[in-house]
């Protein structure tokens, strides 16, 4: 199983004993994202241009395909509410699916969709992991959740739902936020995490990264062997 929770489950609903479950965490490319930080850190204001995006301007990023269980509509509501009472900043969206329709047409009915960015599916997302703030994550469920270990990885603190595989890695306050299936918690925490302290922003920076490392493709190999 790829975390904790889901051995745990499906020892419980397919009734198979727990011991008999070995639990191998998915691997991050930690070296390639090591050099894309190095080969797109230079170029941070010109994709931000690209993506009409100021330099100063928080930007948060999700990466899922747009079916019901990245709950894309819970995150568009939240953070058109985090603008209303104040927030800055856009949200970038990669990722395709049969919701997408759907979602970008709630974001025109709300009056933010000249602040949410569809991407659509791209095969090049390691340079807007560069250039993002923050990790936006609203699933229903997840297994592990490679994309939201990314951003970890590029130093971005992840605001998430508490889904299997997020509850092992995230730490509260420490690497990012835990947020709840409503949109109140959404607009708040993204209010509190746009206005931490310079230094606490580095801080949950460095602690992103050092998860990160627990979490590298050789060590998904080791865990195997």
């Amino acid at each position: 199983a790829d975390s904790i929770t889901v051995a745990d489950h499906v020892s419980k609903i397919e009734k198979i004993s727990r011991d008999k479950f070995t639990v191998v965490y998915n691997g991050v490319e930690i070296e390639e994202i090591e050099n894309s930080k190095r080969l797109f850190s230079s170029e941070r204001e010109h994709i931000r241009n690209e993506l009409s995006v100021s330099t100063d301007e928080p930007l948060f990023l999700t990466v899922a395909r747009l079916v019901i269980q990245k709950n894309h509509n819970l995150m568009i509501r939240g953070f058109a509410q985090y603008l209303r009472i104040g927030g800055k900043g856009k949200l970038v969206i990669i990722g395709d699916g049969v919701l997408r329709d759907k979602l970008q047409q709630l974001a025109k009915d709300l009056h933010i969709y000249q602040s949410v960015i569809f991407l659509g599916e791209r095969q090049d997302i390691y340079k807007y992991y560069v250039v993002s703030d923050f990790f936006l994550l609203t699933s229903i469920r997840e297994g592990f959740c490679i994309s939201a270990m990314n951003g970890l990885a590029f130093g971005i603190p992840l605001i998430s739902t508490r889904v299997a595989g997020v509850v092992e890695y995230l730490k509260d306050g420490e690497n990012g936020y835990f947020i709840d299936l409503h949109q109140e918690s959404i607009s708040e925490t993204l209010i509190k995490v746009t206005s931490l302290s310079e230094g606490k922003k580095e801080e949950m920076k460095s602690n992103a990264i050092a998860t990160a490392q627990g979490f590298s493709v050789q060590a998904h190999a080791d865990r195997y062997r």
